[in-house]
């Protein structure tokens, strides 16, 4: 197995670490590499059944890996088929839905600021992504993360017989001890980035009654983040709590009333919402992405209109001043979870997958 760092320090590097721990207790031999000390030459003499790929994104290495073993690879966001990670169109708010391409991407990457403007860059990527796309037709399997996700690489022009959706996993958190509050808590868990939508959390915070909102996280926005609670005069009811390790994150997802995930670029997933189900918390997040695949509204939480705080706000506040709507979705958001998108079930679909490819 193949990633790009082996340190938990977001949520694909938490899947990939946890698969592989997953995998072994199965009585799998798994060898984890990063691509950075991969040692391709000494690599190459040994003998593997398959070689799983997940953030690696060089078309030079895919094409040495496909002559070693059975290759697959585990698509987590967009860097596959897009030049920019994102896919969203930052300047006017609205998310790209065109397929890779040299004429769009030299058009938005500057008037939208949806990619690196600089033109040599740009250029020598987009060739690379498209060498990196055809090569995935060679691969015996391609696994995306969520439906959405399949779709764009079906858009891009991978072969869709290929395509394998598992949604993604992780350990669940053991909480160990409590954090105690004298109020209601909104939980927003996630990378302080533009697209991850914190901001509209904080703004429907306006509009949400007598609760907290704590930020779960940290990033380049966080400056401006913080300087944005100063202005909208929230200081007592937002608290950054930076970024946490595994034993308190889990506690702080136990003291969670609510969690909220506004997304505003096209989510691939959104593990932070599972995360909150897997302990038995509704969730309010945007339309946005792959977000509807574990988020139904009514049922385990609300889906709201990307861009709608109003309506964020509104089933924010509906979650927190009903105890038994409350508790009835959070329920149902815990069975969904052990039936969907547990770590055990990551698992034995990866294993389906391992199977028809080594056969």
């Amino acid at each position: 197995m193949i990633n790009d760092s082996l340190k938990p320090s977001g949520g694909a590097e938490e899947v990939f670490l946890d698969e592989a721990a997953g995998l072994e207790k199965r009585g799998h031999q798994i060898i984890l590499r990063d691509e950075q000390n991969l040692h391709l030459g000494s690599f190459a003499s040994e003998t593997f059944d398959l070689i799983s790929l997940h953030n690696v994104f060089d078309p030079d290495l895919y094409e040495k890996l496909v002559s070693i073993a059975p290759t697959i690879h585990y698509v987590h966001d967009h860097r596959t088929y897009s030049v920019g990670s994102s896919r969203y169109h930052f300047r006017s708010n609205e998310i790209c839905t065109a397929p890779l391409g040299l004429t769009h991407n030299l058009s938005y990457a500057y008037l939208e600021k949806c990619a690196s403007r600089n033109l040599l860059k740009l250029i020598t990527e987009t060739f690379r992504k498209k060498r990196l796309l055809k090569i995935h037709n060679q691969l015996k399997k391609v696994i995306a993360n969520s439906n959405y996700v399949k779709d764009q690489l079906v858009k891009n022009g991978v072969n869709k017989d290929l395509i394998e959706v598992v949604y993604p996993s992780r350990a669940e958190y053991r909480v160990e001890g409590q954090v105690t509050t004298d109020k209601p808590v909104v939980l927003f868990a996630g990378r302080l980035f533009v697209e991850k939508g914190a901001e509209y959390a904080i703004r429907a915070m306006q509009k949400v009654g007598n609760a907290y909102l704590w930020i779960l996280g940290t990033g380049w926005d966080e400056s401006r983040l913080k300087t944005m609670v100063k202005e909208l005069n929230l200081e007592t009811k937002v608290k950054f709590l930076g970024w946490l390790d595994k034993k308190e994150i889990g506690k702080i997802y136990e003291a969670a009333t609510v969690g909220v995930v506004p997304s505003i670029w096209p989510e691939p997933f959104g593990l932070s919402g599972t995360n909150f189900m897997s302990l038995g918390k509704p969730v309010v997040g945007f339309d946005s992405g792959g977000i509807k695949e574990w988020l139904t509204d009514g049922e385990t939480g609300f889906l709201v209109k990307r861009l709608d705080v109003q309506s964020l706000a509104s089933s924010i506040n509906t979650l927190l001043e009903d105890d038994t709507l409350r508790k009835k979705m959070g329920a149902r958001a815990k069975a969904v979870f052990e039936e969907k998108f547990s770590l055990n079930v990551h698992l034995d679909k990866m294993e389906q997958v391992f199977s028809e490819v080594v056969k």
